[in-house]
């Protein structure tokens, strides 16, 4: 069977009209918001300590479950890659 494919005799996208796809006035440049965990201003030393401690908690909660180590492993494993948990 002989195939009736032809090239095109001219390229792809070289023809069409490009006036509607600009844009009639510049898009405006949004700002970056700091979420409430990059501004630390208003924490309190407390509050750190808590975040920290909840932190280290969810990583060994990680490890323990879905990683299928003990909870001993696990704690020893998150105090490894955090430091020990913070006292609060």
């Amino acid at each position: 069977m002989k195939s009736r494919w032809e090239p095109l005799s001219t390229p792809l996208g070289t023809d069409k009209d490009l006036s509607d796809q600009t844009l009639s006035r510049p898009v405006p440049t949004v700002p970056t918001v700091p979420s409430e965990k990059q501004d630390a201003s208003h924490r309190t030393a407390a509050e750190a300590a808590a975040e920290a401690l909840e932190a280290w908690e969810e990583r060994a909660a990680i490890l323990q479950f879905d990683g299928g180590w003990s909870r001993a492993e696990a704690e020893h494993k998150a105090s490894e890659e955090l430091g020990t948990p913070p006292a609060v």
